[in-house]
């Protein structure tokens, strides 16, 4: 499987433990088969996959086969997922970057509608809005490693057009 960060590149990757830069690892390949844009820092791309993690509930590859979704009635607030990276993922995140949490390191995620908002219509600063996977994503997610499971992404999410081709083609109409 490609290495999307390697320890050289980022000081907080470094310092993980190898099973949770093979998790960091894994979940970005999982958000790039799912058509993610993934061309962003190596420190970004570790703050967004640990974001996906924590909506999900998995600490470690083996959790992929239990990932909760919104079905599950599991969201976390932006608070929440502060604490839980904190915890399971040795990161440091002050409690007041909870604002970061929503604004970058979960955009392209709730854009492309992996990730959902637990009450959609609330205001943006609403505190208890929570966060979680789709529960279309999240059934893929569960049959991660099975046989031909690229085969099976791509036909679950045929009608949906990935958000780095949608992006893709707001940057050509710009340039025009």
């Amino acid at each position: 499987m490609k290495q999307y960060i390697s320890p050289d590149e980022s000081k907080t990757f470094r310092k993980k433990t190898p099973q949770v830069q093979q998790l960091i690892n894994t979940t970005l390949y999982i958000l790039e088969t799912f058509g993610i844009p993934l061309d962003t820092t190596p420190r970004r791309l570790e703050r967004m996959a640990i974001a996906f993690l924590a909506s999900a509930d998995v600490k470690k590859t083996a959790d992929f086969k239990k990932a909760k979704d919104l079905n599950n009635g599991y969201a976390h607030k932006t608070r929440d997922i502060i604490i839980y990276v904190n915890n399971h993922f040795g990161e440091s995140i002050s409690s007041g970057s909870y604002d970061d949490i929503r604004r970058k390191d979960l955009k392209l995620l709730t854009v492309a509608e992996v990730i959902l908002q637990s009450s959609p219509n609330s205001a943006t600063n609403d505190s208890t809005r929570g966060y979680s996977i789709n529960p279309t994503y999240a059934e893929l997610v569960r049959d991660f490693g099975s046989k031909n499971w690229e085969k099976k992404v791509s036909e679950k999410l045929k009608n949906i057009e990935p958000l780095s081709k949608k992006l893709k083609k707001e940057r050509e109409k710009l340039l025009k």
